[in-house]
């Protein structure tokens, strides 16, 4: 890369693993770009800059949403004219998700909840619509007549007009409650 910089003028902004003289490893970004006098490549400017803390951050979040037993989703809300939440847009799912819904990350990923389930009920939109607008949490318990499952979910504002919510599967607890309210009736 440097050289193609030196000789054509190609700039490049590359991260790369690298292990130190004592054996450490690292993760360095490196960037450079040719400065011209005269039409020609006098010398080339740039930086390298440790970025292992950034990486293993990202190994670790990567890892977290990866095994985390709980379904976890990032949607974006999607409002009328208005500013009244309508819908809202899959931007990512994890492997929990995809276990306890049975739905497919490429399957869903970029569509809307109500392309992919026509009778979601409003309350789910009301309320996650609330999260992403207002930043303000939710913990709730719920029923997705769609889905035929009871679930906890927290759902929370990661940035604007987005919620994220991390959930799991309480049906069978819920169940089990049922039963012994009928046991005890």
């Amino acid at each position: 890369a440097f050289q193609r910089c030196m000789e054509h003028g190609e700039p490049y902004d590359l991260e790369l693993p690298f292990t130190s003289a004592k054996g450490r490893r690292l993760w360095i970004r490196t960037t450079a770009k040719a400065v011209t006098a005269e039409n020609r490549i006098v010398r080339v400017v740039g930086n390298i800059m440790d970025i292992t803390q950034l990486k293993e951050a990202e190994q670790n979040y990567e890892t977290l949403f990866r095994e985390m037993l709980n379904g976890f989703a990032l949607h974006e809300i999607l409002c009328d004219g208005e500013g009244k939440p309508v819908d809202y847009r899959f931007l990512a799912v994890n492997p929990a998700f995809e276990e306890m819904t049975g739905l497919n990350a490429s399957d869903l990923l970029g569509k809307t909840v109500l392309e992919v389930f026509p009778g979601t009920e409003s309350r789910w939109i009301e309320i996650y619509g609330n999260v992403a607008l207002s930043g303000k949490p939710a913990f709730f318990e719920d029923y997705s007549g769609e889905l035929k499952k009871h679930f906890e979910v927290t759902a929370f504002r990661p940035s604007v007009n987005q919620f994220a919510c991390i959930f799991a599967d309480i049906t069978e607890r819920k169940r089990a409650e049922e039963e012994r309210r009928k046991l005890q009736a």
